[in-house]
C-alpha cells in the first residue's frame, strides 16, 4: 500500500551566504595571484630587454672594429643618435625598443628608444667649433666594471650618466622599470640587472673610464 505522504526533496542550489563566501575566496586568491603574475610577466620582459642589450653590445664591438677601436658618440656631430650609427650592425630596429616601453617608436619625430649610453664613455659629438674626441676602447681600464648603457627614462634623450645627476645617489635618466631595478650593459659585453639603490647609484666608479 503506497503512503499518502512523500518526502519533500531538498533544494540543491547555493544559498546566498554560500555564494558570497565563494566570491570572497575567489577575490582573495585573485589579490594574491595577480601581483605574482604581473611580476612574472615583467621578469620575462626583463630577460628580453637583457637580450636586446647584449645585441647592442655586439653591435658596439663591431663598430669599434671598423673604426680603429674608437667608440661612437651618443649623439653624432650631425645630430644623429648613437643607434643611427649602429644601424648597419643591428639585425632589427626593434632591438633598441625595450619590451617594457613597447609604445616607444624609434622612428617617430622624437626618436624614442628604451636605452641610453653612458655619456662618460660615449660623449656627445656636438660642439663648436670642435667636438670632443671620441673615446677609444683601449682607454677603458676595466671594461667588465664599466657601465656602457642602461634602461633609460626619457624617450628623446640618448644617454644616461652619473655626472648629470648632481648627486651620486641617483644617476641621470636611469629607469628602474624592471622589478624595481634596471638592466645595465657593461663594456665587456655582459648585461646585469641591478636593483634600485645598488652600487651603480652610490658610486661614480662604475660610470668612469677607470
Amino acid at each position: 500500500m503506497r503512503s499518502r505522504y512523500t518526502v519533500p526533496q531538498q533544494n540543491s542550489g547555493f544559498t546566498l551566504i554560500e555564494l558570497l563566501t565563494v566570491i570572497a575566496i575567489i577575490a582573495i586568491l585573485a589579490s594574491i595571484l595577480f601581483p605574482v603574475f604581473a611580476k612574472a610577466r615583467e621578469k620575462a620582459r626583463q630577460s628580453a630587454c637583457a637580450s636586446n642589450m647584449k645585441q647592442l653590445g655586439l653591435a658596439i664591438m663591431m663598430y669599434t672594429q671598423d673604426y680603429d677601436g674608437v667608440l661612437p658618440y651618443y649623439q653624432h656631430p650631425f645630430g644623429l643618435a648613437w643607434y643611427d650609427d649602429l644601424q648597419p650592425y643591428l639585425k632589427n630596429r626593434q632591438i633598441i625598443v625595450c619590451p617594457s616601453k613597447s609604445e616607444w617608436n624609434p622612428d617617430d619625430a622624437t626618436h624614442k628608444t628604451g636605452y641610453g649610453l653612458n655619456e662618460t664613455v660615449f660623449p656627445s659629438g656636438l660642439g663648436s667649433p670642435n667636438p670632443p674626441a671620441a673615446i677609444a676602447l683601449a682607454e677603458i681600464g676595466s671594461p667588465s666594471e664599466t657601465i656602457g648603457g642602461a634602461d633609460k627614462n626619457q624617450g628623446n634623450v640618448y644617454m644616461v650618466g652619473q655626472s648629470f645627476s648632481g648627486s651620486s645617489s641617483w644617476p641621470y635618466n636611469v629607469d628602474t622599470r624592471h622589478n624595481e631595478g634596471a638592466n645595465f650593459l657593461f663594456m665587456d659585453g655582459h648585461v646585469k640587472w641591478m636593483r634600485k639603490g645598488a652600487g651603480w647609484s652610490r658610486s661614480n666608479e662604475l660610470w668612469d673610464l677607470n
